[in-house]
Formats: structure tokens, C-alpha cells, sequence
């Protein structure tokens, strides 16, 4: 006969509990290492997509603005602005201002004539490049290149409406009668111009705006920046070009290329008024990582 032990055991030793907590240790520590890994690899794939799709969108912007850049304005010559005082206008330089060195960047802004040590007629001409005119971006040790381009908006129909009369800092307009004239060219989907007040095309403070018309029987361009809309009801508006505003293009002072020089009071019927876009790129370019090639602008 047989008899029972009573000194057996069952479970697991001490020693065999910690040989598998350290083998299950070791295998979570794997698993979430090779979790963060995938983590930091799915991070940085999507965040390079989207700087792709960002540079992409960018490009096309400046690839559209760069290809409209003239749109509308006076062939070949440019359009003058306020010369023959102290403050210079922000947007536009001559080429005599290149040759005599003295078109330079004052308080982040591409393009004024800020010393004049020559002639300077600055102009806004269709597209404005800058090789090293715009901001230092940080860790540069150069300042950015910069490109302005310049076209007229089609979108607002602006022209359809009459130019009743100029003065040095204002213009009033006239809506045409419906149905518009021919010679009125509307945004697709549209049987009559938009207000000139309205909120989503409509001109707002910060706009600028080129009058087109005749002085003294010579065709004249001037350009405005817009500081005040009042509708004046029955699709009348004034449309106020008051000094000091942000682009200094409003100065009664000046000798040239104000709006006063076609302040007549009631101008010819070929006067006109049309909303330009102004919009300047700065491109910096990231040096090249192994030392070779031009490097990525950005």
C-alpha cells in the first residue's frame, strides 16, 4: 500500500515567474518600439505629402499670377506713381533706381525708393522681380529673392461702370442702366455688374484701383489705393483715395503719377476704373544638403 505525498506543490516558482515576466517584458518592449517606429514613419510620410501638396498649391499660384502678370495694364510703359515727394510709394522702381543702387527695402517692404541719389521714377510695372530684396528669413545668412506680380481683376466688373467725376482723393461711379451694354464684359453667370460695396467682390480699403482716361488729349494711367466706399444710393458710389495709406500711392503733393492729374471735375466718357491685384512671392532657397546643386526654393 501506497502512501500519498503530502509535500507536493503546484504553481510556478519565483524564479520561473521572473524569467517570464522579463521574456513578456522584453516582447511588449518590442512591440511598442516597433508601434512608435511605425508611428514616426506614418508621421513623417503624411507630413511630407502635405508639404507636396502645400509646394504644389504654391507653385500653381505663382505659376497663374506669373502668367497673368501684365494682364490689363498699358503695355510696355508701366504705370507711374507719385514722384516728386518725400514719401515713395511702396510697389514700384525704375530702372534708373537699379542702376544708381538706391532702390532698397525699408521696414519689411519689397520695393520703395527709400534714398535718391539719381532720377527715380518709380513704376508699377506688370511683373517686378528682386533678387535679395524681400526679409531674412531665420538661419539665412542672405535675404530672400522676391517677384511681384501685377494684373487686373476679372472677376469684378468694375468697368461696367461710368466714371462721373475725379477729384484729387475721390471718385464717383454710376451704374449703367439694365440691361448693361455691350461693351460691359461680366464674370460668367452674371446679367448685371456686382455693387461696388458688395462684400464679396466688392472694393474695400486696401484695394487698388487704376483709372484709365485722357489729359489733355494724351491717354493717362494712375493708380489709387482704396480707403472709403459710401454708396450713395440708386448705384451711385464714392469711392474715397485718402493720403497716408498703407501703399503711400494717395499723395496730393506729388509732382507726377497722382490721381490729381486727371482731377477735371467731369471726365471724358473713355475714363474707367478697374480693380488691379498686386501680389508679391518671397522665395528663399534652402541650400543643398550635400553641398551640390542650386538647393529647393521655398
Amino acid at each position: 500500500m501506497r502512501r500519498a505525498r503530502t509535500n507536493s506543490s503546484c504553481g510556478f516558482s519565483l524564479i520561473e515567474l521572473l524569467i517570464a515576466m522579463s521574456v513578456g517584458l522584453i516582447v511588449i518592449g518590442a512591440a511598442v518600439m516597433l508601434f512608435s517606429q511605425a508611428m514616426s514613419a506614418t508621421f513623417v510620410v503624411s507630413h511630407r505629402a502635405e508639404m507636396q501638396q502645400d509646394l504644389r498649391a504654391s507653385t500653381d499660384l505663382l505659376l497663374k499670377d506669373i502668367s497673368l502678370a501684365g494682364a490689363g495694364l498699358p503695355s510696355g510703359t508701366g504705370i507711374a506713381l507719385p514722384a516728386g515727394t518725400a514719401l515713395k510709394p511702396i510697389y514700384g522702381f525704375a530702372p534708373s533706381c537699379v542702376a544708381n543702387n538706391n532702390c532698397v527695402p525699408g521696414n519689411g517692404i519689397a520695393y520703395p525708393c527709400a534714398s535718391i541719389v539719381g532720377p527715380c521714377n518709380p513704376t508699377m510695372y506688370g511683373i517686378i522681380p528682386g533678387f535679395q530684396m524681400g526679409i531674412k528669413p531665420p538661419g539665412s545668412p542672405s535675404k530672400s529673392d522676391v517677384v511681384t506680380a501685377v494684373y487686373t481683376d476679372t472677376n469684378f466688373a468694375l468697368p461696367c461702370y461710368t466714371v462721373t467725376t475725379i477729384t484729387a482723393n475721390s471718385m464717383t461711379l454710376t451704374a449703367p442702366a439694365a440691361p448693361p451694354p455691350s461693351s460691359c464684359i461680366l464674370p460668367p453667370g452674371l446679367v448685371f455688374p456686382q455693387a461696388v460695396n458688395d462684400p464679396v467682390v466688392g472694393l474695400i480699403p486696401g484695394d487698388v484701383v487704376m483709372v484709365q482716361g485722357k489729359v489733355g488729349g494724351n491717354s493717362a494711367t494712375a493708380v489709387a489705393e482704396v480707403t472709403l466706399v459710401t454708396a450713395n444710393g440708386g448705384g451711385v458710389y464714392t469711392v474715397t483715395f485718402a493720403n497716408a495709406d498703407t501703399l503711400n500711392l494717395n499723395q496730393n503733393g506729388a509732382t507726377s503719377g497722382d490721381l490729381k492729374q486727371m482731377a477735371s471735375g467731369a471726365p471724358p466718357p473713355s475714363t474707367a476704373a478697374t480693380r488691379i491685384l498686386v501680389t508679391t512671392y518671397y522665395l528663399w532657397m534652402l541650400p543643398d544638403p550635400l553641398g551640390v546643386g542650386p538647393g529647393t526654393p521655398t
